[in-house]
C-alpha cells in the first residue's frame, strides 16, 4: 500500500523519497520530513504504523550542530534530536 498509493500520492504533492522516508523540499534548504515507522507486530492482515512529521528551519539545524557535533549532517523524522529546536510530531500507535 506504502508504495502503491501512499508513495505516489506524496510525490504528487511535490514530496521526494522512497520507502518510508520523504522529504519536501523547498528555496531555503529546510528539513521538512515525513516517515513511516511499522510496528513489529505486523502480519499478513494488519500493518500498524506510526508517521513521523518534523520540521527543522535550515539554519537553526546548522547553528545547532556547531553547538552540538553529536547531531548528523540532516536530521531524520523517525528521530527528535532536541525539544525547541524545530517542530515534531508523531500519530500513531
Amino acid at each position: 500500500m506504502l508504495r502503491r498509493q501512499v508513495a505516489p500520492a506524496l510525490r504528487e504533492l511535490g514530496m521526494r523519497g522512497s520507502g518510508q522516508d520523504f522529504r519536501l523540499p523547498n528555496e531555503h534548504g529546510d528539513h521538512a520530513l515525513l516517515n513511516f515507522q511499522r510496528s513489529r507486530g505486523n502480519s499478513t492482515t494488519e500493518c500498524r504504523f506510526t508517521a513521523n512529521v518534523v520540521f527543522y528551519r535550515k539554519q537553526d539545524w546548522q547553528q545547532a550542530r556547531a553547538h552540538r557535533s553529536w547531531l548528523p549532517a540532516a536530521p531524520t523524522a523517525s528521530r527528535m534530536f532536541s525539544a525547541g529546536l524545530g517542530w515534531y510530531e508523531r500519530s500513531g500507535p
